[in-house]
């Protein structure tokens, strides 16, 4: 659901310090909008304007995402934008791929948004304001490839997810519509995202004008 006017309200998008998610943030702080910027990696939350706000948070902890909603509504007292773009490469074989390599990108790319839905949707539904949760999945959830399995399944299950709270929006005449992402080739670090574990290519400032007709 468009956003109107996007001066003042307030967007939250996680996975943010690097790649999409900064170009996201970058945006939406352009357009006047009141940023929350989350990441896992805190020390990488720098170099944003002055009025975007930092959190660092670890998506795939449920308590962790709790904890960031909590302190975003009782700062802002309120939430338009929900940005769930954090995200984990992780390749492998289908046969090959460990139990702890398929969990890690599942509990990233697929809990990291159901968590963001979980914490965020019931309190955007209760202010009554119109709002948008943008989830980010990639062309791999449509295609598939060799050597990408717990990546593409990751994505192609984020895809659904977004399908289903769609609807389920629509089927409680919610005033919050949601959309994904579905970035192809884009010259971000998510190949590097193992520093994050536990224990011809387009630009990442392209995709995030793609949100222009949602705000």
């Amino acid at each position: 659901m468009p956003l109107g006017d996007p001066a003042g309200k307030v967007a939250v998008v996680t996975g943010a310090a690097s790649g999409i998610g900064r170009a996201l943030v970058d945006h939406a702080a352009a357009l006047g909008m009141q940023v929350v910027a989350c990441d896992v990696a805190a020390s990488a939350l720098t170099g944003f304007d002055d009025a975007v706000v930092t959190h660092a948070a670890d998506v795939a902890d449920a308590d962790e995402v709790e904890a960031l909603a909590v302190a975003v509504f009782q700062r802002f007292g309120a939430v338009h934008l929900l940005c769930n773009n954090a995200g984990v490469f992780q390749a492998g074989r289908a046969w090959e791929a460990t139990d702890e390599e398929w969990r890690w990108a599942f509990d990233v790319n697929v809990f990291g948004i159901i968590n963001g839905i979980r914490s965020f949707v019931p309190r955007m539904l209760d202010g009554g304001d119109d709002g948008h949760v943008v989830n980010t999945a990639s062309v791999a959830g449509f295609v598939a490839a060799p050597l990408n399995g717990p990546y593409t399944a990751s994505k192609t299950a984020a895809l659904s997810v977004t399908e289903c709270l769609a609807h389920d929006l629509q089927s409680v005449n919610a005033r919050i519509g949601a959309s994904v992402l579905t970035p192809s080739a884009i010259r971000t670090g998510i190949a590097r995202t193992d520093v994050v574990r536990p224990d011809e290519m387009a630009a990442e400032s392209e995709l995030a004008s793609g949100v222009r007709d949602i705000l």
